[in-house]
């Protein structure tokens, strides 16, 4: 009827939110077929746009987070440290950089995503870092160069990575089982 919207109103017939699914399948490509073949949810083009930006979105979320990771990271390692900070640090300094530097490798792993290598790349950074933190105490008053602390970080960054690599594998392995 002209002058009325349809809720099909801007896209191709058939292919609308109120058409029935087989008048979608009936109306799409062969790249569309392969891409519901794929295991992937069955939207309509305008939603696989949304769910596109939505990732986008997130994305640039982690990136972020891993940025500001990096930068509050490195300035608590070249804080001086107060009296009582410096007994809780002397109890569990191995531990605190096992799970900062493990968290920093995750992030930025997570924030190369979905690039090939995106977690060795993470851990190669988090390496280079951890290196530098650790070789620019020696300029921090209350803190010292300490290898074991080097090797703690580098345990936590390979965690990390081991962290990452199994959150793909199982990702993998959950879009391998969906019909």
């Amino acid at each position: 009827m002209p002058g009325e919207i349809s809720a099909d109103a801007g896209f191709p017939e058939g292919s609308g939110p109120a058409s029935n699914e087989l008048d979608y399948h009936s109306d799409v490509g062969e790249a569309d077929a392969n891409w519901t073949a794929s295991g992937r949810r069955d939207l309509p083009t305008a939603d696989r746009m949304t769910e596109s930006q939505n990732t986008g979105k997130r994305r640039w979320w982690i990136i972020g987070l891993a940025l500001l990771y990096v930068a509050f990271t490195s300035l608590a390692t070249h804080l001086p440290l107060t009296p009582q900070v410096q007994h809780w640090a002397e109890r569990y300094d191995k531990l605190a950089h096992l799970g900062l530097y493990l968290m920093m490798s995750l992030l930025l792993g997570a924030a190369f995503w979905p690039r090939r290598r995106a977690f060795e790349w993470g851990l190669a950074i988090t390496c280079v870092l951890l290196t530098a933190d650790e070789v620019l105490q020696a300029f921090v008053p209350s803190r010292h160069v300490d290898v074991k602390d080097w090797i703690a970080g580098i345990v936590g960054a390979i965690g990390g990575w081991c962290v990452g690599r199994a959150l793909l594998l199982w990702r993998a392995r959950r879009r391998l089982s969906l019909p």
